[in-house]
Parts: C-alpha cells; sequence; structure tokens
C-alpha cells in the first residue's frame, strides 16, 4: 500500500489592507528593537571578554586542543557512536515529536 502524504501552507489574509500594513509595521518594530537590544548588549558582552581576543593566551590554546581531539574523534567516527548513543539513551523521541501534527489515516 502505497502512502501519500500532502504537504499544504496556509496563508492567513488580514481583513483589510490597513490591518495587513498594521501587523507588518508593528512586526518589523518588534524584530528591529530585538535585533537593537542584542547589538547593544554585545558590545557591553564583547567589551567585557577581551581576554577572549588574547592571541597569546590560555583559551585559544585550549579552544585549538579541542578542535584538534573534535577533528581526530571524527576521523575515527567516534562522532557517529556518540550521535546513536545519545539517541538511544535520551528521553527525548525526536522521530516522535512531529507525530501529533500529521493525522493517521
Amino acid at each position: 500500500m502505497i502512502e501519500i502524504h500532502v504537504v499544504a501552507t496556509v496563508t492567513v489574509l488580514p481583513a483589510s489592507f490597513a490591518e495587513g500594513i498594521l501587523l507588518l509595521v508593528a512586526y518589523v518594530i518588534g524584530l528591529c528593537g530585538t535585533l537593537l537590544v542584542i547589538a547593544l548588549l554585545g558590545q557591553k558582552v564583547v567589551g567585557k571578554a577581551r581576554w577572549i581576543a588574547n592571541p597569546e593566551g590560555n583559551f585559544k590554546r585550549v579552544l585549538g586542543i579541542i578542535f584538534v581531539l573534535v577533528g581526530i574523534a571524527i576521523i575515527l567516527g567516534l562522532d557517529k557512536d556518540l550521535q546513536f548513543w545519545i539517541l538511544e539513551n535520551s528521553p527525548i523521541r525526536p522521530w516522535e515529536l512531529d507525530k501529533g501534527f500529521i493525522p493517521a489515516g
């Protein structure tokens, strides 16, 4: 038996053009405000974390060692073993998350 699943996109149109423009403007203002807050807070965080950018600092050395170890693990295939272990032992079953979205039948 062949099952065919259809994925549909639902578009909700506002009652009037003016309402649509108002909703769009509200969305843009909210998005711009959020990005502005992130940018301003990001500057403060970068200002306080100058030690991360130090080329002779321990942070860069430790990060380099971690990258080398991760690269070796990928070459040896240990990343796949880790992914399998996480899937087997995780209380969250990712393949079941969207189970309720598509009706059976």
